[in-house]
C-alpha cells in the first residue's frame, strides 16, 4: 500500500533484534517456520528504492510499551 501512495524511501524502526538483524541480512533466520515470512518481506522491501531498519530498544521506545499494554 505504502508504494502505491507514492512511497520510495522507507525507515522500519522495531524492537526485535532479532528481527531487524535478520532483515538486514546480519543475522540467519533460522526458525524454518519464519523463513517464508522472512523471504517474503525480502520481496516487498526490493519494490522501494530504499529501505532502512533501525532498531529501537523497547526500554528507549516508550510509545511502543503503551501500545503494548
Amino acid at each position: 500500500k505504502a508504494y502505491e501512495l507514492g512511497v520510495r524511501r522507507l525507515l522500519v524502526k522495531g524492537d526485535s533484534q532479532v528481527v531487524i538483524r535478520q532483515m538486514q541480512g546480519l543475522w540467519k533466520v533460522r526458525s524454518s517456520n519464519l523463513l517464508k515470512l522472512h523471504k517474503q518481506a525480502i520481496e516487498v522491501v526490493k519494490i522501494f528504492q530504499e529501505c532502512c531498519f533501525c532498531y529501537i530498544p523497547r526500554a528507549l521506545n516508550g510509545k511502543v510499551d503503551s501500545l503494548a499494554t
